[in-house]
């Protein structure tokens, strides 16, 4: 397997930052949606089908997340726990 270059590995580092960034953003978005639905999903139609589903999503956004940081750490060559800490600049 050919060695990436510098540059390669900034790129990739830059396309990751931009997914984990739209990824938290989603997260936050789906904690929005539930903080506002609230317990209002036991009077709507279909509102605890909504509310799992909602949860469902959140949790495949965080497994895409949790994914993204071990490529992180696979293409910088480090422990993810080192990604972990460093989560901040994302």
């Amino acid at each position: 397997m050919n060695e990436l270059t510098d540059a390669e590995v900034a790129r990739i580092e830059t396309y990751i930052r931009n997914a984990m960034g739209f990824v938290n953003n989603t997260i936050s978005l789906f904690d929005e949606v539930r903080e506002e639905l609230g317990d209002a999903h036991n009077s709507i139609p279909r509102g605890n089908l909504l509310s799992d589903r909602l949860s469902q999503m959140r949790r495949r956004v965080i497994e895409i997340q949790d994914k993204t940081k071990y490529l992180r750490a696979e293409l910088r060559n480090t422990d993810v726990r080192d990604e972990l800490e460093t989560e901040s600049d994302w």
